[in-house]
């Protein structure tokens, strides 16, 4: 525990980071969860197996969104961002990349929640019969 309490005095700004990262995992628990009743909704668009339908889309919307997040990180932009942090101090761009990919990885989680809640919200609203 002395060593964590050195190791956070070394960091004035830990409560900015454990923040972020708490609304990182909301958000992005509440992205899988939606993704989820997505991937069920358009399995019923289906007239027949409605749960393996679902099944599949749930896996094929998953091999899309790792495919675009994939996509993001082998681009010669990205790559360059990364780059430029290790020509600051250790400890200053460790903290700077840190809010960097906390930020970016909560942006692109509110991105997933909000096409899936959407999604699903269109589909069950305007698609689906369920009286």
């Amino acid at each position: 525990w002395n060593a964590i309490g050195r190791g956070l005095a070394m960091v004035p700004s830990w409560p900015l980071l454990l923040i972020e990262l708490i609304v990182l995992i909301i958000v992005s628990g509440l992205g899988q969860l939606f993704h989820l009743y997505f991937s069920m909704a358009l399995g019923h668009l289906a007239n027949k197996h409605r749960v393996m339908m679902s099944v599949v889309a749930f896996i094929a919307i998953s091999m899309i969104v790792n495919f675009v997040s994939g996509f993001v990180m082998i681009t010669p932009i990205f790559r360059s961002f990364f780059d430029m942090f290790e020509t600051m101090p250790d400890l200053q761009g460790g903290i700077l990349l840190l809010h960097t990919v906390f930020t970016a990885s909560l942006v692109f989680s509110a991105v997933q929640l909000a096409a899936f809640f959407f999604g699903t919200e269109r589909i069950l609203s305007k698609r689906l019969n369920l009286e």
